[in-house]
């Protein structure tokens, strides 16, 4: 009788077992959705909105922001000559790319918003946002083309206008963030890419400018100088946080290092030239690093930082790697 009952008890065991195995390996994957996916599947049941993909006018953006299980996408329109808001069109998309509606806005009356708010497709006036964090420069509202603003620093959002002599800039994007946490240690400093709509001549194209780096525009030239806020890990950041800061100049004169700003020597052992008065790195030996202490760290005609090219730097630095051999 109790062999029986061990037996039968047993048995019971491995059904269990068996039934919590197949419960827990058969749950679906879970699949996250990526941003431009979001984006893509919106477009792909309404054909109609890709427009908002390219440069346009009136101007238009497409602004995303991840929720609850998937994306809220809104589909943007800027008054041309107007600055705000004119309509917008909001979608939450699943990660299983099922679309839904958030809602529809568009401008009633005389009082413009100054962005949408994705998770309800509601207006947001100025009166409403918290003040914005202190900047080197001070950011600017959409402009009309009549508003022809001097060189130099120039602030902008994500959708914001600025016109100069022979030039119309718009930033549409981000497209990588990169930068090494202001909390974090990073062996890389890392980078900011951003999509931006420039206009010269009457002919508008998409360029991607990388933080620090030069893009020439027929007359003028344009420097992404400086992005905010700095990145951080506890926090996550919304393209509508980001602040850009534009260096802009004409062609003539040439842009030099004094207007670009000092480059600084860094890293565990002095072999890093950099931006940043701060930059780190991991310590390890190195004899090439030893070649660096009597260099020249100063801006290249690239216009970035970086090591001058010496005879007598790329001696020690060959001297340095036939040592390692």
């Amino acid at each position: 009788m109790n062999n029986t009952l061990k037996i039968g008890g047993l048995t019971l065991l491995l059904i269990l077992i068996s039934v919590l195995s197949y419960a827990f390996f058969s749950q679906p994957e879970t699949i996250t959705l990526a941003r431009e996916e979001a984006i893509d599947t919106i477009i792909g049941a309404y054909p109609e909105l890709a427009a908002y993909k390219v440069v346009s006018l009136p101007p238009s953006f497409i602004e995303a922001k991840r929720a609850d299980a998937g994306w809220d996408v809104g589909f943007i329109e800027l008054g041309s000559g107007v600055p705000g808001v004119l309509s917008a069109t909001c979608y939450h998309v699943t990660d299983a790319k099922a679309v839904v509606l958030i809602g529809v806005y568009a401008q009633l009356n005389d009082k413009t918003a100054e962005r949408i708010e994705l998770t309800t497709c509601e207006p947001v006036f100025a009166e409403q946002t918290a003040p914005a964090a202190p900047i080197t420069a001070p950011v600017i509202p959409p402009v009309t083309q009549d508003t022809v603003l001097p060189y130099g620093d120039v602030t902008l959002r994500l959708g914001q206008i600025a016109t100069f002599k022979d030039l119309s800039m718009r930033p549409i994007a981000i497209e990588e963030d990169s930068r090494c946490p202001n909390d974090v240690q990073c062996i890389q400093a890392g980078t900011v890419r951003v999509k931006v709509s420039v206009t010269t001549g009457g002919r508008s194209r998409v360029s991607i400018l990388k933080l620090g780096e030069i893009v020439a525009a027929d007359n003028e030239t344009i420097l992404l100088a400086h992005v905010l806020p700095e990145q951080n890990s506890k926090i996550t950041e919304t393209d509508a946080d980001y602040q850009l800061q534009f260096t802009v100049l004409p062609q003539e004169p040439k842009v030099t290092p004094s207007v670009l700003g000092k480059c600084f020597i860094g890293g565990c052992s002095g072999q890093l030239c950099t931006e940043r008065p701060d930059a780190i790195s991991t310590c390890e030996y190195n004899a090439a690093y030893a070649c660096y202490q009597s260099g020249v760290c100063e801006r290249q005609p690239s216009g970035t930082c970086g090591w001058t090219e010496t005879p007598e730097l790329a001696a020690c630095l060959l001297n340095s790697a036939s040592a390692t051999l």
